[in-house]
């Protein structure tokens, strides 16, 4: 179910045209650095988002050669609220909130003022905000989907640390870095979710 809200939201992105590579969900990895002289592991630990790819594989995010990326993340504690409002019978409703950030490095921008970092993470929240609900919970078999948007960053600094640690790789300053935090609320029966009646 989360994955069918992702693609839709990833769509709507890349119809921006802004960027070159919109990842699925990924993770922040933690991953303890190897010394490159005694092969042994350090206390030194790297941290950085990776993808899914098949068999318990996870490939990290590239940064690299001037191509603008995004990507989601998970960020943080689902929360499960079972709500009486919506009981109809014996079908109790649950409701279910992902926190979820994208992560985006722009390399191009048509204009470059003061105010460029605002103006791109806002064409974001607009594409964001056009999905279809009625659309995605007919395709769910849900009662509601929502998007909710929190808040952003375009702090390059502490966009940079919070999602890259020990990484190497050089971002020019007039690139657009920035994060978006969002919750994803899907509202549906809770056999839904339990017993995957519906179209998950």
């Amino acid at each position: 179910m989360l994955k069918n809200i992702i693609e839709d939201i990833n769509s709507r992105i890349a119809d921006l045209g802004v960027f070159e590579k919109i990842h699925d969900l990924c993770d922040l990895i933690h991953e303890n650095q190897i010394d490159t002289g005694t092969g042994e592991v350090t206390d030194n630990e790297m941290i950085f988002p990776a993808y899914y790819t098949s068999n318990s594989q996870y490939a990290n995010v590239s940064i690299d050669n001037n191509k603008s990326v995004c990507y989601p993340r998970r960020a943080g504690q689902v929360n499960i609220d079972e709500s009486d409002d919506y009981d109809v019978g014996c079908d109790v409703q649950l409701t279910v909130t992902y926190p979820v950030r994208y992560v985006g490095i722009i390399y191009k921008c048509d204009k470059q003022d003061a105010y460029r970092n605002e103006k791109q993470v806002m064409n974001v929240i607009h594409a964001i905000s056009q999905f279809d609900n009625r659309k995605l919970c007919a395709e769910l078999s849900v009662d509601s989907v929502r998007i909710k948007t929190n808040s952003f960053n375009t702090d390059r600094y502490e966009v940079i640390n919070q999602e890259f640690q020990n990484v190497n790789f050089d971002i020019p300053f007039d690139c657009v870095v920035f994060t978006l935090d969002i919750d994803i609320i899907i509202i549906s029966s809770k056999d839904c979710w339990i017993n995957y009646e519906c179209n998950c």
